[in-house]
């Protein structure tokens, strides 16, 4: 749950962030196609499939995150959850509607995880406009929601010409010990014309999920207090 409603001045930054692509976009008109651009990626904590792990040879915290994410990465570790913060701009469409998020997924064989490495208290705020996706152990979910957090079968946005418009996916896994890999493609309506944009310009994301009585290991030096 800290993963989902941690992160209040992530929201502020990501508002001023959506602005300037905005305000960026008017400046360049000749955009054609609606567009899909990445604004930023985070993570939850992870999940290990080392029942123990070994932090021996692990770099301090204080080195920075992206040291402390690749070590993990060569450990075979993956996070349980991703939040992808993106902006979605109309170009010349007059209208555009949300129809749904077409994901690609693969589960990778013969890695089994059986261990959670915390490595931070939450994850960014991700109440507003956007898409949860869940890998589940008898298929993929997508659910859409609007600004007020309301479930809805699809987002007709009616966007004017150059408009910029902020969209968040959040992915979760729930398939107790598995890790699976997941890209992503929007799928829209553009003035009635179907079409898929790729999230992350394709980029495929692993993701795991421990046991329920998988071992809980906090990274060391990681600040887990507000």
């Amino acid at each position: 749950m800290t993963d989902i409603l941690a992160g209040i001045g992530g929201l502020v930054a990501g508002a001023a962030a959506t602005m300037g692509v905005a305000l960026a976009w008017r400046a360049r008109p000749r955009l054609r196609k609606p567009e899909l651009h990445t604004l930023d990626i985070a993570h939850g904590n992870w999940v290990c499939p080392a029942a123990c792990v070994d932090f021996s040879g692990a770099p301090p915290i204080e080195v920075g995150m992206d040291v402390v994410d690749a070590w993990l990465s060569c450990e075979r570790a993956a996070p349980v959850s991703w939040h992808i913060r993106s902006v979605l701009l109309a170009g010349r469409a007059q209208s555009l509607v949300i129809t749904g998020v077409r994901p690609h997924v693969r589960q990778l064989p013969g890695l089994v995880m059986r261990s959670t490495v915390v490595t931070q208290l939450g994850g960014n705020g991700y109440l507003r406009r956007r898409a949860n996706v869940t890998i589940g152990p008898t298929g993929t979910s997508v659910r859409l929601f609007d600004d007020t957090n309301q479930e809805l079968t699809s987002l007709g946005l009616n966007l004017s010409q150059g408009d910029a418009l902020e969209f968040l996916f959040y992915l979760e896994a729930e398939t107790p010990g598995a890790a699976h890999a997941i890209s992503l493609e929007l799928e829209l309506l553009a003035d009635g014309k179907p079409t898929a944009l790729a999230v992350a310009d394709g980029r495929c994301f692993a993701i795991g999920t421990a046991p329920p009585d998988a071992a809980t290991h906090t990274y060391p030096g990681a600040n887990l207090m507000y």
